[in-house]
């Protein structure tokens, strides 16, 4: 069996723990955002920075994009999440 190249056993390492349920982080992790608004794009920022185990409201999460009050319109941007 030929060996994975670096890159892709790194990835597979980083899944492979997360999946085991281990703290990993997942920062380095492309995310494909050329589909979204430019608020989606801040909303999807904010939403990566939440930490490992905490959790926000689409209401907390539209304070964090700069947009108190803009609930409904974080959720529509979740609803097209990938």
């Amino acid at each position: 069996m030929r060996e994975l190249p670096a890159a892709v056993a790194d990835w597979v390492d980083l899944l492979s723990a997360y999946a085991a349920g281990e703290r990993v982080s997942l920062q380095r992790v492309p995310v494909a955002n050329e589909h979204l608004t430019p608020f989606g794009r801040v909303v999807a920022r904010a939403c990566r920075s939440i930490r490992y185990g905490d959790t926000r409201s689409y209401g907390e999460l539209a304070q964090l994009a700069g947009r108190p009050g803009a609930a409904r319109a974080v959720g529509s941007v979740m609803a097209k999440n990938r």
